[in-house]
Formats: C-alpha cells, sequence, structure tokens
C-alpha cells in the first residue's frame, strides 16, 4: 500500500537518533553542527581599545577652537602601555591598541598634527569617541554560538576569537552506497548495449558531499544471495546504508528480502509520489537506518533529497524545521497534475532580482540523467492541481548555495 510522501517524511524522521557528539580542531569543523554552545571566555573587546590611528587624550582637556597637547608615549597593538595620561597630554594610539589608563577619547590621526613633541588638534572632537568599549560585543560566559547551530565561515572566527577549539560537534553518520544491478559497469569501462555505466553511485555520493557528508561506495549483482552478504557486512561498518535498484517487484528485484534477511524492520515499501514510488526504509538495531532507492537516477534523487538527506541533517543535529529545507518559487510557465500521485517536477531557480524564479526541466524518464544535471532541485506538485504561470509553488532545493 502506498503511503503519502509527507507520511513517509514523518516516519523517517520519528526512527531518527541523534548520532554521539564528538571534539574536533577548528580546522575540521566547518559545516560540522554545535553539540554544547560556544561560550565567551572573555569580555569582548577584553578592554577598551582604539578604532582608528590617531591621539588618545582626555576629554576633559578639548578646547572649543583648538586644543594642544604634550605627546608622552604611544600605544600600539599586541603592547600595554605603560604610561598614564594625564592633564595636558596625549598617546599616540593605532587601531586596536589598549587605550592608555587616564585617557577616554580617541581623536583621528586626520585631525592633528604633530610636531616638536607636541599635537595639534583642530575642529571639533566628540568626547569618548572612537573606541571599542569593554565587553560591547559581548560579556564573559555569553553564549555567542547555541548548541544546534551549524559553523559557517564566521563561526568559526569567533570560536578562534575566544579559545574554543575543539569544540564539541556531533558526529557524521558512516554511510554506505549500494548500487545493484548485473548490467552495471564502472564508469571508466567500455559498455555494451545491454550494459549501463554506473552513474547513481557516483551522483548519489556526490550530492552527499555537497551538504558535507561522506560515504563509500560498492556495487553487487543482482543475487538475493550477494545482496544479503554484502548488506550484512555494511550494515556492521555504517549508520546509514542507501541501496539503489533492485527494489520494485520484479524478478530480480531482491532488495526488500535481502533487507529483511539481515534483521532489517520494514517502515514503509512504496511512497504516492513520481517519480520514486518504489522507495524503502527500513531499521535496524541501534538505530541504523537503510534506504532502498530506485534504480532510475530520478527517482533515486527524489528519495535521496525528500528521505535520506533530511534525517541525515537531523542525526548530525540539525534542528528538524532545518532538515528539509523548502522555499518558495515564481513559476516562469504553467503546470499541472492530473495523475492520483504527488509529482516531482524538476526544475531550475535563479534569483530573478530579490525573489527565486522556477523553470521546470524537460524530462523524458525517470531514467534521464541529462535532464537531472539541468535542475538544482524539484517543483512539488499535488495530485488534481494547476499552477499557472506566475503563481507561487514550492520548491524543494537540491544544492545547499540554495539553503
Amino acid at each position: 500500500m502506498l503511503i503519502t510522501l509527507d507520511d513517509a517524511v514523518q516516519i523517517v524522521m520519528s526512527k531518527v537518533k541523534l548520532l554521539p557528539h564528538e571534539a574536533i580542531g577548528l580546522d575540521d569543523a566547518l559545516g560540522r553542527v554545535l553539540a554544547r554552545p560556544v561560550k565567551a571566555d572573555r569580555d569582548l573587546p577584553p578592554a577598551d581599545l582604539s578604532a582608528m590611528d590617531g591621539y588618545a587624550i582626555r576629554a576633559e582637556d578639548l578646547a572649543p577652537e583648538q586644543t594642544r597637547l604634550k605627546v608622552i608615549g604611544e600605544s600600539a597593538a599586541g603592547r600595554k602601555p605603560a604610561f598614564r595620561v594625564r592633564r595636558g597630554e596625549a598617546a599616540r594610539i593605532y587601531t586596536g591598541a589598549l587605550l592608555p589608563s587616564g585617557a577616554d577619547t580617541v581623536v583621528m590621526v586626520e585631525q592633528c598634527v604633530e610636531e616638536n613633541g607636541v599635537v595639534v588638534i583642530a575642529g571639533p572632537v566628540k568626547p569618548y569617541s572612537m573606541l571599542f568599549r569593554r565587553a560591547e560585543n559581548a560579556s564573559r560566559k555569553d553564549v555567542l554560538i547555541p548548541a544546534g547551530e551549524a559553523l559557517r565561515s564566521p563561526s568559526i572566527g569567533t570560536c578562534a576569537a575566544v579559545g574554543a577549539s575543539p569544540v564539541r560537534v556531533y558526529r557524521h553518520p558512516a554511510t554506505a552506497i549500494l548500487c545493484t544491478g548485473e548490467e552495471l559497469r564502472a564508469v571508466e569501462d567500455a559498455v555494451k548495449p545491454h550494459e549501463t555505466r554506473n552513474s547513481n553511485g557516483p551522483m548519489l555520493q556526490a550530492a552527499l558531499r555537497e551538504w558535507g557528508f561522506s560515504c563509500k561506495r560498492r556495487v553487487v549483482a543482482d543475487r538475493l544471495s550477494d545482496i544479503t552478504r554484502t548488506l550484512r557486512r555494511l550494515a556492521g561498518e555504517n549508520d546509514v546504508l542507501i541501496v539503489t535498484g533492485g527494489v520494485s517487484k520484479g524478478r530480480y528485484d531482491f532488495v526488500r528480502e535481502a533487507v529483511e534477511r539481515i534483521g532489517g524492520r520494514i517502515q514503509f515499501h512504496g511512497v504516492s509520489m513520481k517519480p520514486g514510488k518504489p522507495q524503502l526504509f527500513a531499521t535496524l538495531k541501534g538505530g541504523r537506518l537503510i534506504f532502498a532507492l530506485p534504480g532510475n537516477p530520478l527517482s533515486a534523487m527524489t528519495g535521496l533529497h525528500e528521505l535520506v538527506l533530511p534525517a541525515m541533517r537531523r542525526m548530525v543535529g540539525y534542528e528538524p524545521e532545518r532538515c528539509r529545507p523548502v522555499l518558495q518559487a515564481i513559476l516562469q510557465r504553467p503546470l499541472a497534475n492530473h495523475g492520483d500521485r504527488l509529482r516531482m517536477v524538476l526544475a531550475r531557480v535563479k534569483f530573478d532580482g530579490a525573489r527565486l524564479a522556477a523553470e521546470p526541466v524537460g524530462v523524458q524518464s525517470s531514467g534521464d540523467v541529462v535532464a537531472c544535471a539541468k535542475a538544482n532541485g524539484a517543483i512539488i506538485l499535488p495530485c488534481e492541481t494547476e499552477l499557472d504561470a506566475g503563481a507561487l509553488a514550492e520548491f524543494h532545493p537540491w544544492t545547499p548555495e540554495l539553503f
């Protein structure tokens, strides 16, 4: 019995468990999700600092027209000044340097002229200005990046600024792709008309890598014993198994039986969607997951993005609402679905000003890997639905730059 895609997603997500966390250095932390928040180890800035090159002075020394002050030293970044600015005195100061004791204002160098140890300040000066004030960005023990946040390049900079290395992040799932099919040959091989180069394996592996996940890849022939033996071995080494092909009801479709033989509990087999109806999802002891996707490239990709990747994102700590990204895009031409299954329409979106515009991609069949390369996601078209050009459509991105 077919279930809806929404029900399938709900079942998958209900079986997902967060993976344990681990400590890793910042060089390896980009894109990883924090299991523990990053806190400030001290005030940021840790003291009053100069925001400009110029002169550190006392505001009470400023005269209405022109101010003349004796220069007693300088404060540079990375050095602690060993003097105090007193009445009638000034100190050269550079961007990022500590404000010397006694000073409370910085005057831009452009407003100053120094000669014979005296600085002349011309023009109006705003008292207590040109400073980075202590703790104006954060105070010690403030949470700077919450748990559940994926680390981006600015986040890495923040971690570095507060000495947060290593960081505690959720472990990524050990993952394997198993492509089944007697007809499959290596990409480098010459092929005969009855043979097929294995495009699913590299494509799915690359899609996982785009979203930050690594995996290994295997190929097995359409023999129940071989599939069972390979699945059992991979299940002992991985958190997630992704199988392609052999999942329908043909004579050589052995994947369901092989999954059951290794102890897999079938959660569903068949989703009311096109392409990708014969999707299978099973669970193993210890929270391990098996996704069996159809062998046709478009069906495999829809299954990967609608079911597999949301589960993997949740396993590594993404909040549920961020596991299956959904965008709204403006259709560039009309679309209709008069069938009894939800339709996934391959499309390419791009920004049209501030809006996303979606252009459906012509597809010949669910095996049309050429059309797949032209798309960067899929429009979700429910049963008995007609959308005019200019209408807003639900779009599911397949590339992280749209997320």
